[in-house]
């Protein structure tokens, strides 16, 4: 969190020339954050905003903030997987995740996507170990 915060507090949609004061940046990081974090029925706008104590319009409103300075940091933070890491991923979802993925890059990290349904291609294959 510290070190996010230290990347983003500078940029300038957190500072403005309004007579409305914005939320503290640290608020703001931690309400996409609590959003990004949670899924399923947790994962609400209104219940952010309850957790928050905001109304679900500024939930919106400091999730587009944070979210723009996080795709801001992108060519920072991001790169290109090495011939060794694409390997080793690729190894990992043919043995762990499934099979016919091996060949393909998708995340084996033990990320997590919610998806709103199950994927078309491979949606029924199920890995067993």
């Amino acid at each position: 969190f510290d070190v996010i915060m230290t990347l983003i507090e500078n940029h300038p949609i957190f500072h403005n020339e309004s007579n409305n004061p914005q939320f503290a940046i640290s608020l703001q990081l931690a309400n996409f954050l609590v959003w990004a974090g949670h899924y399923v029925n947790a994962a609400s706008c209104n219940d952010v905003a309850k957790w928050a104590g905001v109304w679900a319009g500024t939930v919106v409103l400091l999730t587009k903030r944070a979210v723009v300075t996080l795709i801001s940091l992108h060519d920072m933070v991001m790169c290109k997987p090495t011939n060794e890491e694409k390997i080793k991923s690729k190894a990992y979802a043919g043995l762990k995740v499934c099979p016919s993925w091996q060949n393909s890059w998708f995340s084996v990290d033990g990320t997590i996507f919610p998806l709103f349904q199950k994927p078309n291609h491979f949606g029924d294959v199920i890995h067993q170990s």
